[in-house]
């Protein structure tokens, strides 16, 4: 618990930051009386264990604590130079909202795409929304589980990435092949290598966080070689997993709680 002018003083009260409601991620703090925004966000920066996080690159907003496991809370964000009311007790982090992006040119004709078991010998180009990662050493014959299971352990890219089952990856054709999209790539399918590339979809906290990654490992991302609109909408579609699924025999009956913790998705929590 920290402070976010200095130190505790008198008057100060402590104050709960959502990260990501969807996935429980907070920290509490000690908000010194009279502290502004500003102030907070700069604390809330320094905490950041890559030290990327800048106070100019997120806002805060309060809620109401009736909100959380619900939507997302509609009030605006506070301003810079503003006090934190005395009466909240409860904010979350929202991204500045980006400017409008000029309109997109019409895609090229659709070409084709290899199926996604031609791996080829070259090393592996991640595709995400803010560019193309280029140059990912992968050892011969990956797999998407195998892809899965190195980020998860931190030995791909440094830092563990917690989560991952939350990812979902597709073949993208290369710049030469046009910018056709291939199937998604099930667990068992080969990481797709140059001249290919391997969009990947998922939360926006988790995508943030696997970007963060990227960067420390192979630098900055080849902002050219972003995937088009079509390719990210589609890679973005993920089909919903059943909210409960179960079964048994003469003796037992199981089923699964697929409704805990607000989520859309299946959890593990097996009854009988």
């Amino acid at each position: 618990t920290m402070s976010a002018s200095g130190g505790e003083q008198e008057g100060s009260r402590e104050v709960v930051i959502y990260i990501d409601r969807d996935l429980d991620l907070k920290v509490c703090l000690t908000l010194a009386k009279g502290a502004t925004v500003r102030a907070l966000k700069e604390e809330l920066a320094a905490l950041d264990p890559t030290g990327l996080a800048e106070a100019s690159s997120f806002e805060l907003r309060a809620i109401s604590p009736s909100l959380l496991g619900g939507p997302s809370a509609s009030a605006e964000a506070l301003h810079d130079d503003d006090l934190i009311p005395q009466e909240v007790s409860t904010l979350e982090i929202c991204t500045v909202p980006s400017p409008p992006s000029p309109p997109l040119p019409p895609p090229p004709p659709a070409a084709s795409v290899p199926p996604p078991d031609r791996a080829g010998d070259g090393p592996v180009d991640v595709a995400l929304l803010v560019g193309t990662f280029e140059g990912l050493p992968l050892k011969e014959g990956c797999t998407v589980a195998d892809w899965r299971r190195l980020l998860g352990s931190g030995e791909l890219l440094g830092d563990k990435i917690l989560y991952v089952g939350k990812l979902s990856c597709r073949i993208v054709g290369s710049s030469e092949e046009g910018s056709a999209l291939g199937p998604a790539l099930g667990e068992e399918a080969l990481v797709p290598r140059r001249p290919l590339s391997m969009a990947v979809a998922g939360p926006d906290s988790l995508l943030k966080v696997l970007e963060i990654a990227l960067r420390k490992r192979l630098g900055p991302p080849n902002e050219q070689r972003r995937p088009t609109a079509a390719a990210a909408a589609a890679t973005a579609a993920v089909a919903a997993l059943p909210l409960r699924a179960g079964g048994g025999d003469g003796g037992v009956e199981y089923f699964y709680m697929g409704l805990q913790g607000h989520r859309d998705t299946m959890e593990d929590r097996a009854c009988a």
